[in-house]
């Protein structure tokens, strides 16, 4: 019995080392992915420039933007609601971008960001209501752009 107990204790040791280089391997991982973002513009400034300067906004927005827009839903009997989904052209992109800096001035409006290392999400909305606008960005090439436009008037 008392040759069972250091041998356990080895054990357990070994399992414990083993557990902490997988950590670390982590850790070395997370570094990496921090590394590639050292040099990217700060999403806080982009996005005051964004809003600020229509000028600028119109760099960081491709020629056709993926999106949705709920006023192209339409009732199929048999399939139900169908429709929405949309390409926007960068004039069209230009309207709703003017369309969304008055929604932001409204009292009855919020505004979200959730941004995560390489993407962001702006929510425009109206609590409680089916009135949403949702704006995507991601990081490429160490500038922001935006990515995706969801119009919901409901």
């Amino acid at each position: 019995m008392r040759k069972i107990i250091p041998i356990l204790i080895f054990v357990c040791f070994c399992f414990a080392c083993t557990d902490n280089k997988q950590n670390a391997d982590n850790a070395g991982n997370d570094t990496i992915n921090s590394e590639a973002l050292i040099g990217a513009e700060p999403f806080s400034e982009f996005i005051e420039k964004f809003h600020k300067d229509s000028l600028f906004a119109m760099t960081r927005v491709e020629e056709k933007t993926e999106g949705f827009n709920s006023d192209l839903i339409v009732y199929d009997s048999i399939e139900g609601y169908v429709g929405g989904e949309y390409t926007w052209s960068k004039n069209e992109m230009r309207d709703e971008l003017y369309l969304c800096k008055i929604l932001r001035k409204d009292k009855n409006y919020k505004v979200d960001f959730e941004v995560k290392a390489d993407s962001a999400l702006e929510h425009i909305y109206i609590p409680e209501t089916g009135s949403v606008t949702y704006i995507k960005f991601k990081l490429k090439s160490k500038k922001w752009y935006l990515v995706e436009y969801e119009s919901n008037n409901l």
